[in-house]
């Protein structure tokens, strides 16, 4: 069996083997097992682990393995067109599965039960990702032209992505840019860290209210890293509150999850359309920020 992968833009530059391993959710001694059986493929060609990947490659893998049908979740619809379906993504969901084939619900069957057409059975019509626990705007392709068009906005940075996040403390500047690279953690290859010699990564923030120990930003992402947003703010001192990850371990009392909201997605769509969609704070972020309180 052979399935095909669509790798993520923001994937440019780095080790093939490296970004399989994110993308498939196996080993990295699986997919190098995978690539030197000559069974990963980049037009037409075999590649070896140290493959340097230009971004939005398609990538084919012959494999063995066959992936579970993962349920299909009930997620609103925020705009629709012929090529492409704007959906409010709850925290909690992911965004797709990974090649181990275990079955869970995903954004990427959601769209599929509702006429995506891809030919990539991990990724179809996904061409960005949120975590697992933020929320938000996500835009799916319905059809491998419109996948295209929406890679080429993503990789051009003319896809404006806005974020709401609390950060612990208060901000020197109510208004300023994270310009830091960001890279794997070479310690713990699953999580991102700001490095030298990382990818450029920016991020520019706004200040809209403040609370006892804790800021509400507005966030505009001039890139797409992995993480950035709770990489670039754990590493000024104001991490994400409710990241376990990047941030304190302690759970916090009234959240179950990061404090991190994709609140807007403005783009063109394939027919010329100029697309911007919103999405409110969900429930379980407004209360806990109503409990808080004092916000100025």
């Amino acid at each position: 069996m052979t399935r095909t992968v669509s790798l993520p833009p923001e994937a440019a530059g780095e080790r093939l083997d490296v970004v399989l391993t994110g993308v498939l959710g196996i080993s990295r001694s699986q997919v190098q097992k995978l690539l030197k059986a000559g069974r990963v493929q980049i037009d037409g060609g075999i590649v070896d682990a140290k493959y340097t990947l230009g971004g939005g490659e398609e990538v084919a893998i012959a494999s063995a393995t066959v992936v579970a049908t993962p349920a299909v979740p009930d997620v609103p619809i925020l705009y629709e067109d012929d090529d492409v379906m704007v959906v409010d993504k709850p925290a909690g969901l992911i965004v797709h599965t990974s090649e181990s084939g275990k079955a869970e619900p995903t954004v990427a069957a959601f769209g599929r039960a509702h006429g995506v057409v891809d030919e990539d059975q991990l990724r179809p019509g996904i061409v960005h990702r949120l975590d697992k626990d933020t929320s938000g705007v996500m835009v799916i392709a319905k059809n491998l032209a419109a996948k295209k068009e929406l890679q080429r906005q993503f990789r051009s940075r003319s896809v404006r992505k806005t974020y709401t996040a609390l950060v612990r403390g208060r901000l020197k500047e109510s208004e300023a840019i994270v310009n830091l690279p960001i890279g794997r953690n070479r310690k713990r290859p699953v999580e991102r860290a700001v490095i030298a010699g990382g990818r450029t990564a920016v991020t520019h923030y706004r200040v809209v209210a403040t609370y006892p120990g804790a800021s509400l930003l507005d966030i505009d992402l001039q890139t797409g890293r992995t993480h950035q947003i709770r990489v670039h703010f754990s590493h000024i001192g104001h991490p994400v509150i409710g990241d376990n990850l990047y941030g304190s371990k302690t759970a916090v009392p009234g959240l179950a999850r990061q404090f991190l909201h994709a609140s807007k997605l403005a783009f063109t769509s394939p027919n010329g359309t100029a697309v911007e969609v919103s999405s409110p704070l969900p429930a379980d972020l407004q209360t806990y920020l109503n409990k808080l309180g004092g916000g100025v």
